[in-house]
């Protein structure tokens, strides 16, 4: 058994988040906790997360969608276009416009094959001499940093945040997102003597849920599936 909520916890009140966290083991959505911390279930409610419904308030009771004027249109850079360096551009435009500070906070992407392919097509992120001061990291092919943004390698994009030929890529700083395990991963394994050949089954529980901290914190854009 799984059990993952649907609902998203959030607080307006400061002083209710922080004794809401004291309550559950609380994770800010960063790169390390996000690539090798975090099992793929808890990486699914954080994506989900980034664009669902957020409750909000003290009580929970009010329903917060996501920020349209915070995604980044798919034709940005071309015409059925998947993630390039125009996206991007227009990512960090965005920012900067809602005072998301780089200098001090590290801006979260999760990237699946499909879209380090389209972004290794751009010569921007291949060519040093686009780069300057600010080259993307590259490692084995993979487009690590790019524009004081650094990328995480995650497929369940591809699935958890699938649209109609498109596929949602968000964008956050961790200040931006929270992850709440109300109770960690449990697993048992246990022999079935009940059934014939007596064999062994294996129980699996977590109860997690993920939400938005802050609107101005949590971006998207999308990118073209054909």
């Amino acid at each position: 058994m799984l059990k993952m909520p649907s609902a998203r916890w959030a607080t307006a009140s400061s002083t209710a988040r922080a004794t809401s966290q004291t309550a559950m083991k609380s994770r800010r959505c960063s790169p390390s906790s996000y690539t090798t911390g975090d099992s793929p279930r808890q990486r699914a409610a954080v994506q989900l997360a980034t664009t669902g419904t957020a409750k909000t308030g003290e009580a929970g009771g009010t329903s917060t969608s996501f920020t349209a004027g915070n995604e980044v249109d798919v034709a940005t850079g071309g015409s059925n276009s998947r993630l390039n360096v125009a996206k991007l551009l227009a990512l960090q435009e965005l920012m900067l416009a809602n005072a998301v500070d780089f200098m001090n906070e590290e801006v979260v992407i999760p990237l699946t094959a499909k879209d380090n392919s389209a972004l290794l097509n751009e010569i921007q992120i291949i060519s040093s001499d686009f780069n300057g001061g600010d080259r993307p990291v590259l490692k084995d092919g993979r487009v690590q940093r790019f524009l004081g943004m650094t990328f995480v390698y995650c497929q369940l994009t591809e699935t958890v945040l699938a649209g109609t030929n498109e596929v949602t890529i968000p964008a956050w700083v961790k200040s931006g997102m929270h992850l709440g395990i109300w109770n960690d991963v449990t697993t048992s394994i246990s022999k079935r003597n009940d059934l014939q050949g007596e064999p062994w089954q294996a129980y699996v529980y977590m109860t997690a849920g993920a939400t938005r901290l802050e609107e101005n914190k949590v971006y998207a854009m999308e990118s073209y599936r054909a």
